[in-house]
């Protein structure tokens, strides 16, 4: 019996110990749960982060593939210029042993020079000795020359006055021989005119039977100031200097020789006279006839074959009109004159001659101061 009890104790004690051996093992179950499930978390947490390191890893493969292009092709360009550099290295390494070549010569040139440089220095004593001497005998030589000075310069006076006196003379001269070769010229062209149409049964009044004499258009220069070209029009604009013509004189007079109506391969159908307001005018019945871009004038119009404008020419008065008569017989001669002064045009010199010699003929058959 008394073992039985004993017995009794025994197991619950055992029964104590495996309640407090189960408790303490459930509870280290638990923990070990908590722990798991933690694990786990941190397990799932642990993948998705390996897919995003996964993701973010491709990217930055992608991203070093591209470099590495990026770094070959820059590689390439690289060796390319490092040849190049070779070759501009090479280039200059031969430039710089040139230079080192050239600059070896000049320093023996210079080595020489200064060889040569105490003669030198001697042969300049000897030179600034001879200078001397010569400068000594200049200013005996230039006071005897002052001594006559006045004398030249009065005898050069008198003899640059007496040159321009000739110069004028020759000057005149040569206009009156030049307005006598055009009257001659224009005589002949007036004769075979005169013939041709009698042939036909007409005869046209170009002179009366009395010879007027009309005063002269002098000046003492001639000048080309413009020249304009246009698709349908061109001038030759002309200015005279000291123009002088009967008891008028002026500073300077100013017209233009002009062509309208022009097209490709026809030029000189249509020739006028253009007078530009200015002021002071040769003209004395000047009037605003029409304007244009250089501004006011009045112009004298042709026409081919031999038309003129009769209007304008019978508003002039008779000295106007001598005036023009005196200006298109010289024509001819100013052009030769403007031709020298500038010898090359866009328009040949010699359909501005042409012009000329119509504007002449048709002058002739149409018009005559004081009609």
């Amino acid at each position: 019996m008394a073992e039985l009890i004993s017995s009794n104790q025994q197991l619950r004690q055992n029964e104590e110990q495996a309640r407090v051996h189960l408790t303490h093992v459930e509870n280290e179950a638990k923990k070990l749960l908590l722990e798991l499930h933690n694990t786990q978390q941190e397990l799932e947490q642990a993948l998705l982060d390996r897919e995003s390191i996964l993701q973010q890893a491709n990217q930055a493969q992608q991203t070093l593939n591209a470099k590495m292009t990026e770094l070959e092709n820059h590689r390439d360009q690289l060796t390319q210029s490092e040849e190049q550099l070779r070759a501009r290295l090479n280039h200059v390494e031969n430039e710089a042993e040139k230079l080192l070549l050239e600059l070896h010569n000049t320093q023996q040139e210079l080595e020489q020079t200064l060889l040569d440089r105490e003669s030198i220095q001697q042969q300049a004593n000897e030179a600034q000795q001879a200078l001397n001497a010569k400068m000594t005998e200049f200013e005996n030589r230039r006071d005897q020359l002052t001594q006559s000075e006045e004398q030249l310069r009065a005898r050069l006076n008198h003899v640059e006055n007496e040159a321009e006196k000739l110069l004028l003379k020759l000057h005149n001269t040569q206009q009156e021989l030049e307005r006598a070769l055009i009257r001659q010229d224009e005589l002949k062209k007036q004769q075979q005119t005169a013939e041709s149409t009698k042939s036909l049964g007409a005869l046209p009044r170009l002179w009366s039977g009395k010879k007027t004499v009309l005063p002269k258009l002098n000046f003492s220069e001639l000048q080309l100031r413009h020249v304009q070209v246009n698709p349908d029009y061109e001038h030759l604009w002309f200015s005279l200097k000291n123009p002088e013509f009967g008891k008028h004189q002026l500073p300077q007079w100013q017209f233009r020789l002009s062509c309208a109506a022009i097209r490709p391969g026809q030029f000189g159908s249509q020739p006028k006279l253009e007078f530009p307001k200015q002021p002071q005018q040769l003209l004395g019945n000047w009037f605003a006839e029409s304007q244009d871009d250089f501004g006011e004038k009045l112009e004298l119009r042709f026409a081919l074959p031999d038309a003129m404008d009769k209007g304008l020419w019978k508003k002039l008065g008779t000295k106007d009109q001598q005036l023009l008569q005196a200006l298109i017989n010289q024509l001819p001669t100013m052009l030769q004159q403007a031709q020298q002064l500038r010898p090359t045009l866009s328009r040949s010199w010699q359909d501005w001659h042409s012009l000329a010699e119509d504007v002449q003929r048709i002058y002739a058959l149409k018009a005559k101061p004081g009609k």
